[in-house]
C-alpha cells in the first residue's frame, strides 16, 4: 500500500481534505498534536461515513477487486452499522472495526463554502472497559480512518469515494 505523508500546518491542527474524485496514493497520513483536531471534508449532499479503528484491518474497502462492492458486504458500513450520537455531534472519534460514525446535518460545521469539518476532542473505544472517552492528549497510538460517501447513492462503494487515513500521534 503506498503512503504519502502530510505534515499539520502550524496553525491549526486540521487535516487536509478527503478527496472525492480518483486519487493516486492508497492511505494518507497526517501527524497530529495529542490535541482536539478537525477533519475537513468537501461539501457533499451525502453524509460522510468513517470507520475509526487502533490497525489498518480497516483497509480492506476494494482489495481484491477490479471494481465496486456492495456496501452491505463491509462488516462495518453495513446497514444499521451506526454509532449513535446526538444531533450537533458530541466530537468523540469512536474507534470500532465493525460500526461507524455517520456525519451529516448538524454533525458537520461549515469551515468554507467548499468544505465541512468534523471536530475530534476526545477518542472511545467499543473495546474499552470504560463508557467515558478519554482526552485526546491521552492518545499515543495511531489511528486509522476509512472515509467514505456514496457519490452517486448507489450503495456501492467505488473507487474515488473512499481515503484511507493514518493519524499519526
Amino acid at each position: 500500500m503506498k503512503d504519502r505523508r502530510l505534515r499539520e500546518g502550524k496553525s491549526k491542527n486540521a487535516m487536509f481534505p478527503v478527496r472525492s474524485s480518483a486519487y493516486e496514493w492508497e492511505s494518507v497520513r497526517v501527524s497530529l498534536k495529542r490535541e482536539p483536531f478537525e477533519i475537513r471534508i468537501p461539501k457533499h449532499k451525502r453524509a460522510v461515513q468513517i470507520c475509526a479503528w487502533t490497525d489498518d484491518s480497516i483497509f480492506q474497502l476494494t482489495e481484491g477487486l477490479s471494481n465496486a462492492r456492495p456496501r452491505s458486504e463491509v462488516q462495518f458500513y453495513r446497514p444499521g452499522t451506526g454509532l449513535a450520537d446526538s444531533e450537533y455531534y458530541s466530537a468523540i472519534l469512536k474507534l470500532s472495526n465493525d460500526a461507524h460514525m455517520y456525519l451529516t446535518g448538524n454533525r458537520l460545521a461549515s469551515a468554507s463554502p467548499e468544505f465541512d469539518r468534523a471536530y475530534f476532542a476526545t477518542v472511545w473505544s467499543a473495546t474499552d472497559d470504560s463508557d467515558a472517552p478519554k482526552p485526546m492528549k491521552q492518545q499515543t497510538e495511531d489511528l486509522f480512518l476509512t472515509v467514505y460517501v456514496d457519490l452517486d447513492d448507489d450503495e456501492y462503494i467505488d473507487r474515488g469515494e473512499f481515503e484511507y487515513v493514518v493519524l499519526d500521534f
